[in-house]
């Protein structure tokens, strides 16, 4: 199994036209591509990328302490989706598949967004800057979607997508 971060391929600039799926299709199809061309003795690649959007603003990771107060701030007492984009290349054949789940966030107090921000939550990898199995996990009013694509994969759909095509 080969594993490739989004920032070792093409960059792809987000357009505030794009919908948030569109931009991840678009995005994990470079991905294969740049897979395809650097790799060409593989012929089976799995391509799981996932982002975090506030209406259509992508919510990357904060590099700082002001850009992750901004972004609780953003998250608090809103909704919010995590968007992925599964996309299996198997036998020069790609499918694809994109999930979303919206996440619903309590209204936070001052002191819990100090509280995210002083003990440096948004450091972590996951998508939308926090752990939803974590301290933040007590923030999460209610989700609907697929559960799994909190934690990383959404199972049931890759499950779904390589029963299509032949694999299980």
């Amino acid at each position: 199994m080969l594993c490739v971060s989004p920032d070792n391929s093409k960059k792809l600039e987000q357009n505030q036209t794009d919908k948030p799926t569109s931009f991840l299709q678009k995005h994990g199809e470079l991905v294969i591509d740049a897979l395809s061309t650097s790799h060409l003795d593989k012929k089976n690649f799995l391509v799981v990328l996932s982002q975090a959007f506030v209406g259509r603003r992508l919510l990357g990771a904060p590099k700082s302490t002001d850009e992750a107060m901004r972004h609780i701030h953003l998250l608090s007492g809103r909704r919010h989706r995590i968007v992925t984009a599964i996309i299996f290349l198997y036998n020069s054949k790609v499918h694809k598949r994109i999930v979303e789940t919206c996440v619903q966030f309590k209204l936070l107090t001052p002191s819990e967004k100090s509280y995210y921000v002083e003990n440096k939550l948004w450091h972590s990898e996951k998508v939308g800057s926090y752990d939803p199995l974590g301290y933040e996990g007590k923030w999460i009013k209610g989700i609907q979607g697929s559960a799994s694509n909190l934690f990383g994969c959404p199972l049931y759909e890759l499950n779904a997508l390589l029963k299509g095509a032949g694999l299980l």
